[in-house]
């Protein structure tokens, strides 16, 4: 088998890319607009045909450069820009970008799709790549498999946000490191410093890859001499190879960034009279820690405005969204879990997330890695255990410390609205049970291999099983799909994708007298839906003469933490649902005498 394998790989893994390939352009054509799309394109696309970023990003452009770029092609019409418009000014940008141009929105996200489905791809040729190369033909191919026919990169995978990008580019940057660490090459400092610079502006999480290389350094530091890096450690070898890389990095980021210099604050953020920079200090952790020292002291306050508005930095946009996203993170994003609501979110999320809406098969895959290099690490011994440490190869350090240092920020994060912000840990974890559970270096048991084919298989299972609504996707123990919403809602579950489904239901019923409550920012007119708002009670809903209530998840799961608005139709058990998104309720007559 290792020798057919080895024999046809190419063909195999080719297989397996085509079949990820032909899901995602089967779900991105049924898929309607994901929330953050509109804003990513729109961004994209202005940046691509003006120069100008956006003044409020928390994102950086690189992602969206790649599925606006298509856009070019079709020659849109570029909505007129107020650098101060409120956030309902925003979203109508948006809707008339996508909405209202010269194409139907279909084609544009189609396009735009499209390019974004190649960061996926890239992962896979990535991973497999690696793979074959340090741990051969068999392991490689059992990780592409995981990838291909994984949920959370099916549903990604094909929406232009920067999820899955940030994904390859972290994977890329870690192991570009490792090849650096194996040879201490310059060269190889070079190229991890521009695989990070490409990171830094895919998105702000990235920037978890510098005290990740400095584990991994530190990590190469207490390993034998005769178990890895050919090269000596020195405190010259580290300054020089740092700033190479440091270097690299920022050139990478400065010209993605188009070479912008100009203040931190430009005069287009100088019409609120507020001082800015009692505004910075207040919308950011990083001068948090500034403000007992200034604000009270107007000379100081002048001073730091002046510097703020006059003095040049290069990549400004950069470290201005790098502030945003800081504050965001400070502040938190509202969340329901479990039946509770929150600001600031629950360390155990995550942790809790990742077990319910991991495939089943992945997990049991997982827990018999760990087991089999317990064996190996343990077989002789706690006193050994060490030793084995040291001697150890450096791809298990860059397979196991960056995915368990994202998981440890995580849990902190205050941000808690799905499992696509840790989609960075996943390729690593791919690679970690292909290596352990199918390479010849772990010599794991003939039936820990067979039970691993298992698993394999329940992992295709699930994904089919699921497939296309993988967005909404929750493992067998948990419940499935239908049990999602008592745990999570918002891009675990419903994030406007099902409005071509709801059309196509609506449709095939006849459905009139429609009311509707939409997790989503696409206009339901667009697609043919004239509905009006769900009415906050019963005796509103009678007079309103609503025959069909269609609920979004998310919806319904926030009302119970803020007005209460619809607890009228908690008593009512949902006829149908559409997709993993919405809930529909039939009120007929009967149906209020029941009440």
């Amino acid at each position: 088998m290792p020798v057919f394998l080895e024999r046809h790989f190419r063909m195999l893994a080719a297989i397996l890319l085509l079949v990820m390939t032909t899901a995602e352009f089967a779900a991105l054509r049924r898929d309607s607009q994901a929330n953050d799309e509109s804003f990513h394109l729109l961004a994209g696309y202005r940046y691509l045909k003006t120069g100008a970023l956006a003044l409020g990003s928390e994102h950086p452009p690189l992602a969206q450069l790649i599925a606006a770029f298509p856009l070019l092609f079709l020659k849109l019409r570029l909505p007129a820009a107020h650098l101060e418009a409120g956030e309902s000014q925003e979203y109508a940008r948006e809707q008339e970008f996508i909405y209202a141009n010269r194409y139907p929105a279909e084609t544009i996200l189609l396009w735009a799709r499209s390019a974004a489905a190649l960061w996926a791809v890239a992962l896979g040729l990535v991973l497999a790549w690696w793979a074959r190369r340090h741990f051969g033909a068999g392991p490689a191919l059992a990780a592409l498999l995981v990838l291909a026919f994984d949920p959370g990169f099916l549903a990604h995978g094909h929406y232009t946000n920067n999820d899955v990008p940030v994904a390859l580019c972290f994977l890329a940057g870690v192991l570009s490191c490792n090849a650096f660490l194996t040879t201490g090459r310059l060269s190889q400092a070079v190229a991890c410093g521009a695989l990070s610079g490409i990171a830094m502006s895919t998105k702000y999480s990235s920037l978890l890859l510098f005290p990740i290389y400095i584990l991994l350094y530190g990590a190469s530091r207490l390993r034998r001499p005769d178990a890895g890096a050919p090269f000596q450690h020195s405190w010259s070898h580290l300054v020089k190879s740092g700033l190479s890389l440091g270097t690299t990095m920022f050139l990478v980021v400065f010209a993605i960034f188009r070479f912008e210099t100009r203040p931190l604050v430009p005069s287009e953020l100088m019409k609120n009279p507020e001082p800015v920079s009692v505004k910075i200090l207040k919308h950011t952790e990083l001068l948090g820690g500034l403000a007992p020292a200034i604000v009270g002291h107007p000379e100081r306050l002048v001073l730091l405005d002046t510097l703020l508005q006059r003095t040049p930095v290069p990549a400004a946009s950069f470290f201005r969204g790098l502030f945003l996203v800081t504050h965001h993170g400070s502040a938190g994003h509202p969340t329901y879990f479990l039946g509770q609501y929150s600001q600031r979110g629950w360390w155990y999320y995550f942790p809790v997330v990742l077990a319910i809406k991991t495939p089943t098969g992945l997990l049991l895959l997982f827990l018999l890695s760990l087991a089999v290099a317990a064996r190996a690490l343990l077989r002789d011994g706690f006193s050994a255990a060490f030793g084995k440490l040291r001697r150890a190869s450096p791809d298990w350090s860059a397979l196991t410390v960056p995915p368990a240092f994202y998981l440890l920020v995580g849990v902190q994060s205050h941000i808690n609205i799905g499992i696509r912000h840790m989609l960075p840990m996943f390729p690593f974890v791919f690679l970690w049970v292909a290596a352990v559970l199918f390479s010849s270096r772990m010599d794991a048991p003939r039936w820990v291999r067979r039970s691993a084919l298992v698993c394999l298989a329940l992992v295709v299972l699930e994904s089919v099983w699921a497939f296309p609504n993988d967005l909404g996707f929750f493992n067998f123990p948990s419940g499935g799909a239908r049990m999602g919403p008592h745990y999570v809602v918002d891009s675990n579950l419903d994030w406007g994708q099902d409005m071509i489904r709801l059309k196509e239901y609506l449709a095939s019923r006849k459905a009139t007298n429609v009311c509707l409550s939409y997790f989503g920012v696409a206009p339901p007119a667009y697609f043919g839906i004239q509905s009006a708002p769900v009415p906050a009670r019963l005796e509103d809903a009678r007079n309103s003469g609503c025959a069909v209530v269609v609920m979004s998840n998310t919806q319904f799961a926030f009302d119970g933490g803020n007005e209460r608005r619809f607890q009228w139709l908690s008593g009512l058990k949902p006829a149908d649902y559409v997709g993993t998104s919405f809930r529909v309720y039939h009120l007929p007559a009967a149906a209020f005498e029941r009440q």
